[in-house]
């Protein structure tokens, strides 16, 4: 190989026993100039030519040039992005500089007019606003962090043109103390678990009565983990054990010391249970699966029908639309039966759901909903009323106490 010489020039040095012309120096800081001024000012929206460049550089420290010089920088700053180390062109959608004649002649220095011309951007505009949206909706993000990336992403890699998002918005503190470096390991090793079909060893923990994450019980526990699922700002695993072989659902933050048991470089590990065997678990995944196990609880859907609170005017049309709460929780994914029959206020609706997580969502709409069918779904929420009923002693409270406002 052979030795980079290098001699002084004042207090520099240069590789190969030259120093850097002026000319050279001057011609990076015009490369670096063009490429800036195409990534603020264009789009695949938003083009200009060449005479747009040279008046937005008239009164520039940086002297772009006359109309020929532009010209081969233009061209020479398209082959250097837009092609691979060996000149050949790359994919078109991969190309930075883009104009209408590199489209048709691709890199032929000698012949190319350019008009229309564009800087395209890593990611399109729609793609920015969902990153923003994923960023801002970030459970574990303090808002310092979220505000830089998302100054970073709508600065760096948008044109003056993208209309950027609302600032200060506030966030509210998450539920949970989120410790992003654990859930990052666990959430890792998980999915190195699910690649190689082998089991898993966890430690589960609660929060205490000081808000402190706690082991439930000092010992392990063994799973089959099948799916990881990113739901409400929280990630779950879907997984099972030999004991039941019946699928449950795991908060991945609550878990800690998970491992992969008997891994060594001759073994993957324990052999997972096979999917066929475990009941209630997808045999792919689906993305609607937490539509029909609200609140990620993990018990076999069923169809169940409600009588939902819809109050209508005498003409028979909705006062005011009143399914908001159900499309929250279950989107589209429910059916509309009729209005009921003993009382217009009222319309029959099924959704198909697990029924523990059914049974929650209608104590917490209690004043809305009521469940018809199944009647063993019916008859627990009818237990636990009476549970309550006794709890809070209603038998004997005074009726001016009745329907008081808190």
């Amino acid at each position: 190989m052979s030795e980079i010489k290098t001699k002084s020039t004042g207090n520099k040095q240069e590789e190969s026993g030259k120093p850097r012309s002026r000319s050279s120096g001057s011609q990076q800081k015009k490369v670096v100039a063009l490429l800036k001024y195409l990534k603020e000012n264009t789009d695949s929206e938003h083009k200009v030519n060449p005479e747009d460049i040279r008046a937005a550089f008239e009164y520039s420290k940086v002297k772009i040039g006359n109309p020929t010089t532009l010209h081969d920088l233009i061209v020479h700053l398209a082959n250097a992005l837009n092609c691979d180390e060996d000149e050949h062109p790359i994919n078109q959608d991969d190309w930075k500089i883009v104009f209408d004649d590199y489209l048709i002649k691709e890199h032929e220095k000698d012949s190319l007019q350019i008009k229309n011309l564009y800087y395209n951007h890593e990611f399109s505009y729609e793609d920015i606003d969902a990153i923003v949206e994923a960023i801002r909706f970030s459970p574990t993000m303090e808002v310092e962090r979220a505000e830089r990336l998302v100054d970073t992403l709508e600065t760096k890699h948008t044109s003056k043109y993208y209309k950027q998002s609302p600032r200060h918005i506030c966030k509210v503190k998450s539920s949970g103390n989120h410790d992003r470096k654990t859930i990052k390991e666990n959430l890792a090793i998980i999915q190195q678990a699910i690649d190689g079909g082998v089991k898993i060893q966890y430690k589960f923990n609660g929060y205490d009565n000081k808000g402190n994450l706690v082991p439930a019980g000092d010992y392990f526990r063994i799973a089959s983990p099948y799916y990881l699922v990113a739901d409400r700002g929280r990630y779950y695993l879907l997984a099972a054990n030999d004991k039941y072989k019946t699928a449950y659902i795991l908060r991945v933050d609550l878990m800690s010391d998970v491992s992969i048991p008997e891994r060594s470089e001759k073994k993957n590990g324990i052999k997972h249970i096979k999917k066929s065997e475990v009941k209630y678990l997808p045999q792919n995944w689906e993305p609607e699966y937490p539509l029909t196990h609200y609140n990620m609880s993990y018990d076999n859907p069923q169809w169940i029908t409600l009588r939902v609170l819809n109050e209508k005017d005498e003409e028979g049309n909705p006062i005011k639309p009143n399914y908001t709460f159900i499309h929250d929780a279950f989107g589209e994914d429910y059916l509309f039966q009729r209005v009921d029959k003993e009382d217009s206020n009222y319309d029959i609706v099924m959704i198909k759901c697990s029924p523990f997580g059914m049974f929650n969502f209608a104590m917490q709409y209690s004043d809305r909903v009521e469940v018809l069918e199944p009647k063993a779904l019916r008859d627990k929420i009818g237990e636990r009323v009476a549970e309550l009923y006794d709890k809070y002693d209603v038998r004997n409270m005074k009726d001016s106490d009745k329907g008081r406002s808190l």
